[in-house]
């Protein structure tokens, strides 16, 4: 691995809702950032995903463990690494090569979690039915997924704030911060499109409501 990163582009640390990390979290966050400076990855955008995801997870899960928070942070920062191959199929891409990689401080079983939430960012549910089972890894996906719709555009959000909200069960509600959604229609029908991708293949109920 190559030399630990600025922390400006450290994925945990960078964000000052996360408790300052301990030596392994240290480690491994040098690790992901030089998975990212390997694989050109674009930085803003990791970025971009990194935080609108980390604010709808605090949202819908205020009290989930600084693991699950940590995981999808770094699968946020490597979410675009398969791009290097293809921009059609880069989730594949780049799960395997999350799986696979000399990432340093990170166990076997870890970088298949982020392998996963790599995999899981777009296209069906089906193909990780099994780990979507588990209503953590469900929530990280959740997140990362509506993310990366909010932030297709791949410039910084305007607008007001997506907020998740936890019902009760497998029920979320999707709503707009303020009164009116964004101008942008295709944020908009993706979004519907993600409602109706978790209402048939997904273990969460997902609502989006109107503003």
């Amino acid at each position: 691995m190559n030399a630990a990163a600025p922390s400006a582009l450290l994925p945990c640390t960078a964000d000052p809702a996360v408790p300052a990390p301990d030596g392994a979290a240290n480690l491994r966050d040098a690790a992901v950032a030089a998975l990212q400076r390997q694989f050109g990855c674009d930085l803003a955008q990791a970025r971009r995903v990194r935080e609108v995801a980390l604010a709808l997870h605090r949202d819908a899960a205020p009290d989930a463990g600084l693991d699950e928070y940590r995981e999808l942070a770094w699968a946020c920062a490597l979410h675009e690494l398969g791009r290097c191959i293809s921009h059609h199929d880069h989730h594949r891409h780049g799960a395997y090569l999350v799986e696979h990689a000399d990432a340093a401080g990170f166990t076997a079983a870890q970088q298949r979690r982020l392998a996963d939430l790599v995999l899981a960012q777009r296209g069906g549910l089906k193909k990780l039915e099994a780990a979507l089972a588990r209503r953590p890894f469900a929530r990280q996906v959740l997140c990362l997924r509506l993310a990366a719709i909010r932030c297709h555009a791949r410039r910084d959000v305007a607008g007001p704030r997506l907020r998740l909200q936890t019902l009760g069960g497998r029920r979320h509600a999707l709503r707009w911060e303020r009164a009116s959604p964004p101008a942008d229609p295709r944020t908009l029908h993706l979004l519907q499109e993600e409602v109706a991708l978790w209402a048939q293949q997904g273990p969460l109920e997902l609502l989006l409501q109107a503003p």
